[in-house]
């Protein structure tokens, strides 16, 4: 299970800002996700394998073929310069040719484009959890910078103050030192 952690908000104090981005250091440190760890993935984490992905979409004759070519079984020869069939328009001979002169391997076609397919898929699907990952990212430092600015703010009018009544006694200790002939 997914340890969540949230975000950092504008009201954190710094040592709770301190505190999540210490742990969001870890999460990517650790390889994993920001946007899964703030609770905020996209609706499902893409599987990473396009064959995966692939052979959900197989029917079973195409993954039983394409797992026997794919383990080096023997599959008829074709030569696709010279195996082709003219078509009146330009359209792809490979496909027309293949689909009349060798119909027992169009499962084998198909399971190859499928996997072409799903990798195509993956791409658009990793960038959509990129998208988040990176908002997620913008969000945690936008938030800890503010906080960090209004901090520093505070921590220089809370200083100037400081100086100012440090100040005030320093003068006050000579002025008794003073009074008192202590030098």
């Amino acid at each position: 299970m997914v340890q969540i952690i949230p975000l950092p908000t504008v009201s954190d104090n710094l040592v709770e800002i301190e505190a999540k981005l210490k742990a969001f250091a870890e999460v990517i440190c650790g390889g994993d996700s920001l946007a899964v760890h703030a609770g905020h993935p996209p609706e499902k984490r893409p599987l990473h394998d396009p064959l995966e992905i692939a052979r959900l979409a197989m029917t079973p004759r195409e993954v039983t073929q394409y797992e026997t070519w794919a383990t080096g079984g023997a599959m008829p020869p074709i030569n696709w310069k010279t195996n082709r069939k003219r078509l009146p328009s330009a359209t792809p001979e490979n496909a027309v040719w293949l689909s009349i002169k060798k119909p027992q391997m169009k499962p084998l076609v198909m399971a190859i484009v499928k996997i072409a397919q799903a990798r195509k898929e993956l791409v658009a699907s990793e960038e959509a959890f990129d998208a988040v990952e990176l908002e997620v990212t913008r969000s945690a430092i936008a938030n800890s910078t503010n906080v960090l600015d209004n901090s520093w703010d505070t921590l220089t009018r809370i200083t100037n103050r400081v100086i100012s009544s440090r100040s005030t006694l320093l003068s006050h200790k000579k002025a008794l030192k003073r009074k008192l002939k202590l030098n």
